[in-house]
């Protein structure tokens, strides 16, 4: 790695953990349809599922020469505007949607290197150096809230946030430094300092990678993985899981803040469709 890309390296890292201890101390994101008031997280959840097609994920991804995560980062960018529209123009008869909007997401990160499936299968006979347990850090990223004109628009947007992330030890930081917390002043103050990081942000987001054979449990084939949380300060939670040749979408959801939650649900499903549309349109 070159000088130059270590200084930018640090400094990308340096201005995040700003906008991290910015983000615990005061800075929230903007109060918009989709930002849970105080106590979201012991409300009522419902939780929404869809699927999503691998193969037009992977359209988009090799136009673009970005990966699933990224493609996946710019289709939430256009379902949340989607829905976020239609809300704003539902309560004031709006158009368009008000400039300027913060809406960022907690995006968790495993910053456990991957072992691979014969370093687990050793673990698991008491064998080998992998450990179990993971490692979660997460980094703070802000989605573009916007109603573009051309779809593929949200895919740059997402790669280019994306990339900007990647090129930064965020991640790394926030885990690293959870554990020196818990170690000093233990769990309350951890979990206060995470609970008021999270408060400030308005959505969860997590994309998993899942087996790409179908498998097994005791000899029952499994048709679908789909993770969710609960319990955590956010109205709003997306869960991206891959499962053999489909992405499993699991939308947690307090209805008291999106009352609608089927309806946006289906916004990823048709941003993917006008995206991946749009992608074979500017290849042809």
């Amino acid at each position: 790695m070159s000088i130059w890309k270590v200084m930018v390296l640090m400094w990308h890292t340096l201005v995040d953990v700003l906008l991290f201890v910015a983000t615990f101390t005061f800075l929230k994101d903007t109060e918009t349809p989709l930002k849970g008031k105080e106590g979201v997280g012991f409300h009522r959840k419902r939780f929404i599922n869809r699927d999503l097609s691998m193969d037009d994920v992977k359209v988009v991804k090799n136009a673009f020469g970005c990966t699933v995560n990224d493609v996946l980062v710019g289709i939430t960018s256009a379902a949340l505007s989607r829905y976020l529209n239609r809300r704003y123009g539902e309560m004031d008869g709006a158009k368009n949607l008000p400039p300027n909007i913060r809406l960022r997401t907690t995006m968790l990160v495993n910053v456990r290197k991957n072992s691979g499936i014969h370093a687990l299968a050793e673990l698991m006979n008491g064998h080998g150096g992998a450990r179990w347990g993971n490692r979660i850090g997460f980094t703070i990223l802000r989605l573009p809230i916007a109603m573009f004109e051309d779809p593929v628009d949200y895919i740059r947007k997402g790669v280019e946030v994306s990339e900007r992330k990647k090129n930064s030890l965020e991640a790394i930081f926030t885990y690293a430094s959870g554990v020196l917390i818990v170690k000093l002043f233990g769990i309350k103050i951890a979990e206060t300092l995470c609970h008021r990081i999270v408060s400030n942000t308005t959505v969860c987001f997590s994309s998993i990678p899942g087996p790409v054979e179908e498998i097994g449990f005791n000899d029952h084939p499994l048709v679908y993985i789909a993770p969710s949380v609960y319990g955590h300060p956010h109205a709003v939670t997306l869960h991206f899981q891959s499962y053999m040749n489909k992405i499993k979408l699991v939308v947690a959801v307090d209805e008291l803040t999106v009352p609608d939650p089927k309806g946006l649900a289906d916004d990823f499903v048709e941003s993917l469709k006008l995206i991946k549309d749009a992608t074979v349109k500017h290849s042809s």
